[in-house]
């Protein structure tokens, strides 16, 4: 998968963060830009991270949560450049 592409979150971390009712938060990073997905080579360079406020889950419907994480993660991976 290439920096820019994203795929969309899988649905399991979300159902499990509810039922336990546990806060998720949201990480956004540029590694991509320098450690390639099953790449060997590793290319030198400064890996920004932005991490958010936890976002509740109590009561709240899986696919909510996975699209609120969702929109600030590529939020914040397009203004780190990545």
């Amino acid at each position: 998968m290439a920096p820019f592409e994203r795929k969309r979150f899988g649905i399991s971390g979300a159902l499990l963060a509810v039922e336990a009712d546990a806060l998720v938060v949201p990480v956004a990073h540029n590694a991509g830009l320098f450690w390639r997905r099953r790449g060997f080579l590793k290319r030198a360079g400064t890996i920004e991270v932005v991490i958010g406020k936890p976002i509740t889950t109590s009561g709240r419907d899986p696919k909510d949560v996975i699209e609120e994480a969702q929109l600030f993660v590529d939020d914040h991976t397009s203004a780190l450049g990545a």
